[in-house]
């Protein structure tokens, strides 16, 4: 119940579709415990925030983070905004996404990634036509790696035009 603590709540009892983990103060004590969560539970979840922790930063926990969205059958959106991601993570987390069957949704936006970070997401994005939005707004990267990005992203949501999926407004 609501005294388990959050990582237990998180795996064994929580049926929500968003959760938002942002700025948690304890994070580097429940980081590992809560992508253990996310991995081996909140099978409902469509919606995950956690900005303004420190994921991209800590190898460890990047990495079970990266597995845990690489498992996680329904995840949709996932937001990460300043969360310590660089070149090295940008490319970590663009390998997870290479296969994703439903995430369409990611900001990585006011983080380190520069140019070779986002040409790795860019690679991600044009191997998975699903992903349809990647944010990499106030990061490093340059304004033609950004539009280059944008382009495939483009690409990717003329798929779904006409079909009954994303419209444009």
């Amino acid at each position: 119940g609501a005294a388990d603590p959050p990582p237990r709540y998180l795996r064994d009892v929580c049926r929500a579709r968003w959760v938002d983990l942002s700025r948690l103060g304890r994070w580097p004590d429940v980081s590992l415990a809560a992508a253990g969560a996310l991995r081996h539970g909140l099978r409902a979840l469509r919606s995950l925030a956690l900005d303004g922790n420190d994921v991209g930063g800590c190898p460890r926990a990047l990495e079970a983070w990266c597995e845990a969205v690489e498992e996680h059958p329904g995840l949709q959106r996932l937001s990460l905004r300043d969360t310590g991601f660089t070149n090295a993570s940008a490319s970590r987390l663009a390998a997870a996404l290479r296969e994703h069957s439903v995430l369409f949704s990611v900001d990585l936006s006011s983080n380190r990634i520069g140019d070779a970070g986002v040409e790795a997401l860019t690679g991600a994005v044009t191997e998975n036509r699903v992903l349809l939005e990647l944010g990499v707004e106030d990061t490093d990267a340059t304004a033609a790696a950004r539009n280059t990005l944008e382009a495939v992203l483009e690409r990717n949501r003329g798929r779904f035009e006409g079909q009954g999926g994303c419209a444009k407004l």
